[in-house]
């Protein structure tokens, strides 16, 4: 029963913090910049070029679902957002690359808007949104496959992968692409992408990038309450390792 209250008292604490924090950006206060993140920094680099060398940029949209690794797929629809809008505006070729069918009219859309919204509506192609596989290795195969034909230029894999985006990333090597990946991690494909790609975000830092693409102040706000609340909670583990330590009735007490 303790352990219910202690459960609810913390969730109340976590929701005033993000109350707190919207609350502050609704008023217009003054929010926390973010620290400078060079692989996001780096997609207009990598857009620019491919306008240079007149070959297109490719987004991956990852191995997550709209129901499995969602949040790293909502992760990866943020980027492509930002990387559509920079393709429309620079004239760079685009290719996104989906795995699973209900992720498939989602990035449409994205990229649909982005254009629209970047006044180039008839530059808008269905074929830049090409549903591959939803097999693992069959997907692989294809995006390999699409890299080496188009000979892609800017090579953005952003969002939940596993052992395959040390595949990618070889492909994209392989025919010269700048390199751009990121994900929470699983196992070692973190490490793959930081090892192949020329830029990388690691681990929670891609859930950090629509706030620091769009800078909007919600978003911030939300980055920062999140900060708060991991604080917090660090703060707590320690005060119960002491408490452990050096308290055994209180612990009892805590553990009925």
């Amino acid at each position: 029963m303790f352990q219910r209250i202690a459960e609810l008292i913390t969730l109340l604490i976590f929701g005033f913090v993000m109350f707190y924090e919207f609350n502050r950006a609704s008023s217009s206060a003054s929010m926390p910049s973010i620290r400078r993140l060079p692989a996001l920094d780096a997609i207009k680099e990598g857009v620019g070029r491919a306008v240079e060398m007149g070959r297109p940029v490719h987004h991956s949209m990852g191995q997550g679902q709209l129901t499995r690794n969602a949040e790293q797929t909502l992760v990866s629809a943020s980027v492509l957002e930002y990387v559509a809008g920079l393709t429309a505006s620079l004239g760079a070729d685009l290719i996104v690359t989906v795995r699973h069918p209900e992720v498939l009219p989602v990035a449409q859309e994205i990229v649909r808007e982005s254009y629209l919204g970047a006044g180039k509506p008839e530059a808008y192609e269905t074929k830049m949104v090409r549903y591959l596989s939803s097999t693992q290795w069959s997907y692989v195969a294809g995006v390999m496959g699409i890299m080496q034909r188009e000979k892609v230029a800017a090579n953005i894999l952003i969002g939940a992968f596993f052992a395959d985006c040390i595949l990618f990333a070889e492909a994209g090597s392989r025919v010269g692409a700048i390199q751009i990946g990121g994900t929470a991690g699983f196992g070692g494909n973190l490490a793959f992408l930081a090892v192949c790609c020329d830029y990388c975000l690691y681990g929670e830092e891609i859930y950090a990038a629509r706030a620091y693409l769009t800078k909007d102040v919600f978003q911030i706000g939300g980055i920062r309450a999140q900060d708060i609340c991991k604080l917090l909670m660090t703060g707590l583990i320690i005060v119960g390792l002491l408490l452990y330590n050096y308290s055994d009735w209180l612990y009892v007490l805590l553990s009925m």
